[in-house]
């Protein structure tokens, strides 16, 4: 019997070395515990039975398009009803409620070293992992790039930036633009 998600699922990730989480259509994260080690045969023949536990979160009022983890217990989720949420499974107080951004629409998020990057709309939003804080001052909202469609860790403390008008290279520590890769034609 299928015992999922009841809409199409839209990212899978790792949170720790015994769960991994997925995200959907249907609103919600479900954070799979598994239960041993499996092998690719197995995960071909039964993948549902070789997982313990399951908890689905009833995260957002709307499509959950990514969830991305950081540490063992902690990750982010970001849906289109314009949020993303920050949640904790284990000991950080800071955490322990869903913090909400409301009032953009995010695209993609991804970690850089204690940096959490949001492309949300035509900026880039950089969140501070350690200090769990948005760093205003630092938000990048003149990329100019037609819209901030995906992010791709590159090197470093390097982000490309994908948008309907090429590509952004931005640095998360100095949080400035480093060049734009386009073509004139756009």
């Amino acid at each position: 019997k299928y015992e999922g998600h009841k809409g199409p699922v839209n990212y899978l990730c790792n949170l720790g070395a015994e769960y991994f989480l997925s995200c959907s259509d249907d609103k919600t994260i479900i954070k799979w515990k598994i239960k041993n080690s499996i092998s690719r045969f197995e995960l071909a023949l039964k993948l549902s039975s070789k997982f313990a536990d399951k908890v689905v979160i009833d995260a957002h009022t709307d499509k959950v398009i990514q969830v991305i983890p950081w540490g063992e217990k902690c990750f982010a989720s970001i849906s289109l009803d314009c949020n993303l949420k920050f949640w904790d499974d284990g000991d950080i107080p800071q955490l322990k409620k869903p913090i909400t951004i409301s009032g953009v629409i995010f695209k993609a998020i991804i970690i850089v070293k204690n940096t959490m990057v949001i492309a949300a709309d035509n900026m880039i939003m950089f969140f501070d992992l350690i200090f769990c804080e948005l760093k205003v001052n630092n938000v990048l909202n003149k990329i100019n790039c037609g819209g901030t469609n995906c992010l791709k860790h590159f090197t470093g403390s390097l982000v490309l930036v994908g948008g309907n008008e090429g590509i952004t290279i931005v640095d998360c520590e100095t949080y400035q633009i480093v060049q734009r890769l386009y073509d004139e034609e756009f």
